[in-house]
């Protein structure tokens, strides 16, 4: 453990180094649960097949009564079968914080110019009776860790089996908005440069030592007039990578703090989630501190700020994040947005929706089962609700549970891999995204590989790169030494180096066509722990109608299968799942190059099991 890192006043604080294995923990999560975002009724869990509760939230408050109460929700879900995983908000709970800490002030995050930061998108929130002083709390205050832990052991009180933080990135997400400043920031990176910056480094800097070294007032002193400024030069700037680094680091720390001491008052391994997914380099960097990402995603719905998109179609933004999540072992149990579901809400859009449940378990994670008050979200309106219904969803999850076999322990395959240098990503080459979307929208099976650095602790190694026939390269990847002597090693007929689209699509010969139509993906899927595990396909529908909110039935499609993709078997039985409709049989016609089945009729998604 490095020494600015010890300097963190949290409880039971573990070294952020990976050990190359991960902790013990609760049950994991399963490609076929059902997951709810926050607690329900016994009636509502029924509806669904509910198996586990996220962002369960804690008790109100230190009170006797008030924590019988939660723990009886948390026994609720508990005594039917259903695992329960409390929570606490790094963000959201800022007038907890106000309430309970009379010096809360010294604890707020602050910008270069020293003014308090609030929370942008909780512009709506009032203070007694006041807006704007929804404040963005430091994550490295001690007094700020000290209302966390509290809230932790309100958490715990309820008992329960695994432990969430919303917001987990904390004092992380100030930074795009030019924190964070502060009194406990300032200390602890001077300690941070002190164990990672090399001192002839600093004095070309003009910086001859650190004791009382302050990188605001440097900034100030010597690159800048003010804050305004510094958001325009900060890229330019000296010591801002190590800036930046130091505080995702240090979130890590914190959340790996968090979950040591809830496990420590529990008594047991807890199953740990945070609200963040894959790319995202923090997700990154608590990866190995998580067992699964229970986080919003950009779902693409039309006018979402955070997909960029405007455009009335279906976008592969979240099958995106469901391949990041593969390549770093995680599971994720999705929701939508704070946008899109401000657009389900106002549109009223069920089907669109029951689309983003579909494919996200067609790729082998989970949407959290839509429920009362999800969080909408919009610059005019800010925070409202989308009251969902039982009847408009509970088919599609019962239709999971009920073939919870053809989910659970599925990989998927694919003899293509698309090279993801996280360094180059986190500086803004965003050309492993546009692969994957050219990849999918193609219907080409592959998967991403890990190239990390200081925020992903996966490496590329020649072993990963063996079980591969093409591997897909962006341009300029920013490898470090060792992982570009790996890649060099490569046969060049192996390598596909990206220039575009059209390049990309006609270097390689899909293994797999969905013949008769533009509108269909197929994700192949395999069980590598089973013998003779049976080939599943995912056929997912997605010609679907923005104006009307319909996902118009297909007829008449042949699906293709390359041998290359059976895994030397010939399947000569084809049974085919769909919510709704009882398994159907469906005949196999093969011949020299791989096997056909045709698909009489596509409403949502079609799950085939070819054996």
């Amino acid at each position: 453990m490095t020494s600015w890192i010890r300097i963190l006043p949290i409880l039971l604080l573990l070294p952020l180094a990976a050990s190359g294995k991960d902790d013990t923990s609760a049950r994991p999560l399963k490609q076929s649960d059902v997951v709810f975002m926050g607690g329900g009724s016994k009636e509502t869990y029924e509806a669904y097949g509910a198996t586990v509760v996220d962002w369960g939230g804690h008790a109100w408050g230190d009170v006797e009564k008030v924590k019988a109460e939660f723990r009886a929700r948390v026994k609720l879900a508990q005594d039917l079968g259903i695992q329960y995983n409390a929570g606490i908000g790094m963000i959201t709970e800022f007038l907890g914080m106000i309430k309970s800490c009379p010096e809360h002030e010294r604890a707020i995050c602050r910008t270069l110019d020293g003014k308090p930061m609030t929370v942008p998108w909780l512009w709506d929130h009032k203070v007694d009776g006041q807006l704007g002083k929804a404040w963005w709390f430091c994550s490295n205050s001690p007094l700020y860790q000290k209302f966390l832990r509290d809230r932790t052991a309100l958490a715990m009180a309820g008992k329960p089996d695994g432990y969430h933080i919303d917001d987990y990135g904390g004092t992380t997400g100030t930074i795009w908005n030019g924190g964070c400043f502060c009194e406990s920031c300032m200390p602890l990176f001077r300690d941070y440069l002190k164990q990672h910056v090399a001192p002839e480094q600093l004095r070309a800097l003009g910086i001859e030592k650190l004791d009382d070294f302050d990188y605001g007032k440097w900034l100030l002193a010597k690159h800048v007039k003010d804050g305004a400024e510094f958001m325009k030069k900060r890229y330019t700037l000296p010591l801002y990578v190590e800036f930046r680094e130091f505080q995702a680091q240090a979130a890590g720390a914190v959340v790996r703090g968090l979950q040591e001491y809830a496990a420590n008052l529990r008594g047991k391994p807890l199953a740990r989630s945070v609200n963040g997914s894959p790319p995202g380099s923090q997700a990154f960097v608590v990866r190995p501190h998580v067992d699964h990402y229970s986080c919003e995603i950009g779902m693409g719905a039309p006018g979402s700020e955070w997909a960029g998109v405007s455009t009335n179609k279906l976008t592969a933004s979240a099958a995106f994040v469901y391949h990041c999540a593969d390549m770093v072992h995680r599971g994720i149990a999705g929701t939508a947005d704070g946008h899109s579901w401000a657009y389900i809400n106002k549109k009223n859009t069920i089907n669109l929706c029951r689309y983003w449940i579909a494919e996200s378990y067609a790729f082998g994670h989970c949407f959290m089962a839509p429920g009362r008050r999800q969080w909408c979200y919009t610059k005019e309106k800010g925070t409202h609700w989308y009251n969902a219904k039982s009847k408009d969803y509970a088919d599609l999850y019962q239709f999971v549970r009920k073939n919870a076999a053809l989910f659970d322990d599925y990989e998927p395959v694919a003899q293509i891999g698309v090279i993801f240098g996280h360094t180059a990503w986190h500086k803004g080459n965003r050309e492993p995204q546009a692969i994957a979307t050219c990849l999918q929208e193609a219907n080409v099976p592959f998967t991403f590989i890990a190239a990390g650095d200081q925020f992903l602790d996966l490496r590329l190694d020649a072993a990963k790169l063996a079980k591969f026939g093409k591997l897909v390269v962006p341009r300029d990847l920013k490898l470090d030494a060792a992982q570009q002597k790996v890649l060099d090693q490569i046969p060049p007929d192996r390598l596909i180096v990206w220039k575009d689209a059209a390049s990309l699509r006609a270097s390689i010969k899909p293994p797999l066509a969905v013949e008769g139509t533009h509108d269909v993906w197929a994700l192949p899927r395999r069980n590598p722990s089973l013998l003779n595990s049976p080939l599943i396909v995912h056929i997912l529908n997605r010609n679907y109608d923005f104006a009307t909110d319909r996902t118009e039935t297909q007829q008449n499609l042949t699906l293709f299968l390359h041998n290359s993709l059976l895994g030397g078997q010939r399947p000569k039985h084809c049974k085919a799942f769909a919510p709704g409709t009882e398994p159907a049989s469906i005949v196999v016609e093969a011949d020299a190059t791989g096997v056909r089945i045709k698909l009489p009729e596509l409403k949502l998604w079609s799950i085939l099991r070819l054996e």
